[in-house]
């Protein structure tokens, strides 16, 4: 079963609208049909979908294993893979090099990539630094919440987001 059909599944079994689940994941509805009826292999708002279906990423992801975390290991993961995807999405929204960002807040490539990969979590120090650069808020960072933003980056998330 592709990805596609496990969200179309999750989501008629859990009685919402396509515009509905949309809403719940940050994405465009249009993009949730596409990706129902598979044209899209694998979108950028994974984390945020499997969150609103109250599934693991990875499960939504590959259909294999325990669509329910069960460890606090796996919520620990999960976070991570949100925060990681929260720092690329606005990484590309503020059209920013990998080695720009490392370079001002003054760590490796590779701890970067790790973060933005979301196989560890940022420190927090770093990501002052980045927030003081550009005005992200920690909450973005840590938590998603986006009140506060500048309205550019918002908008060029958005269209990220739009694009996917």
């Amino acid at each position: 079963m592709s990805i596609g059909a496990r969200v179309k599944r999750l989501r008629e079994a859990r009685n919402m609208s396509q515009v509905e689940l949309a809403k719940a994941c940050g994405c465009l509805q249009g993009n949730l049909s596409i990706l129902e009826n598979g044209s899209v292999k694998m979108p950028r708002y994974l984390v945020e979908l499997a969150r609103a279906l109250e599934v693991s990423p990875e499960w939504l992801k590959t259909g294999e294993g325990d669509p329910h975390p069960t460890s606090f290991a796996e919520f620990r993961n999960y976070r991570y893979l949100d925060i990681g995807l929260r720092l690329r999405n606005t990484r590309k929204a503020l059209d920013l090099s990998v080695r720009d960002i490392c370079k001002y807040i003054n760590v490796s490539i590779e701890t970067w990539e790790e973060w933005e990969s979301g196989k560890t979590e940022p420190d927090v120090q770093s990501m002052i630094e980045w927030s003081r650069w550009h005005g992200i808020t920690l909450d973005w960072i840590y938590r998603g919440v986006g009140f506060g933003l500048p309205s550019l980056l918002v908008d060029r998330l958005s269209s990220l987001n739009r694009d996917s």
